[in-house]
């Protein structure tokens, strides 16, 4: 196999993966406060989320845009999770490690 042959999946459907995960990732919390009571989320957590989770989704658009080599890729892309992680633990905790 060349280095020809390596080929990476179109924006479209890197969005829809996406779009999927984030979904996934907003039904976590959904599925938990059907089951205990330590999950409260109310409307206002979930936008919050959703938030967060398009932002992550515009930067790392930004970043696959931009970014020409492998490895500023994955540098825009590990920065962008690391302050989107950083984002989420302020809002849960309002404490900043």
């Amino acid at each position: 196999m060349t280095r020809s042959d390596l080929r990476l999946p179109s924006s479209g459907s890197v969005r829809r993966i996406y779009a999927g995960l984030a979904l996934l990732v907003m039904m976590i919390p959904a599925i938990a406060m059907q089951f205990t009571s330590e999950v409260a989320w109310d409307l206002r957590d979930f936008a919050a989320m959703a938030a967060l989770l398009a932002m992550l989704g515009i930067a790392l658009e930004a970043v696959l845009r931009l970014a020409r080599t492998a490895s500023a890729r994955l540098i825009g892309i590990g920065g962008a999770i690391a302050l989107a992680m950083l984002v989420w633990v302020e809002l849960a905790t309002g404490k900043i490690i």
